[in-house]
Formats: structure tokens, sequence, C-alpha cells
């Protein structure tokens, strides 16, 4: 829906576009908190925003949530059950050959 503005006296039509807030999600509980080193174990997070946007149809951020496992630089895609809940599968370790 395009609306007008003035600017330095003159008039200016733009497309709405639409910025959305949320609360950061908030981890609460990992479990395990250790697995294989051959990794592929699944780890359940607990916690509370996973899904911010689930009153709102058009708005799905579940792609862009990962877990990070910092000690190996890798991030691994999280699968969001609610908005309270989601998991991942655990990489392999570094030492694992």
């Amino acid at each position: 829906m395009p609306f007008s503005v003035s600017l330095n006296g003159q008039q200016t039509s733009k497309d709405l576009v639409y910025y959305y807030y949320y609360n950061n999600p908030q981890v609460t509980v990992v479990e395990p908190d250790l697995g294989p080193e051959t990794g592929g174990n699944t780890i359940v997070l607990k916690g509370q925003n996973f899904k911010p946007f689930q009153d709102e149809p058009d708005v799905d951020n579940s792609n862009s949530t990962y877990c990070a496992f910092e000690a190996l630089n890798v991030k691994v895609k999280a699968t969001v059950y609610n908005s309270t809940k989601a998991i991942c599968v655990a990489p392999p370790s570094y030492y694992w050959k």
C-alpha cells in the first residue's frame, strides 16, 4: 500500500514496508550436554521465543534458526517445534577421523 510523504516541500510516494520486532530466543536447557565424538546425536533445546511470529502466518523465521558449535566453528540447522522447543543434530568432533 503506497503512501505519500513530504520531503523538502516535494510530495513523494513510497511503498509500505513491514518491519517486525521480536524478543530474542532464550535457551534455558540443553539436553544432553555431551555426546559421542562421531556426532549424530539429537540435542534438545528448551527455552522461549523460538517461534516469535507464531501468530503471524506470513512471517516464518524457522529457516534462520541454527545451533552453533563454537569449538568446531560449525552451525547446524535447527528444527523448531514450537516457541519453547527446538532440536539439532550434533556434528562429528574434529578429533573424529
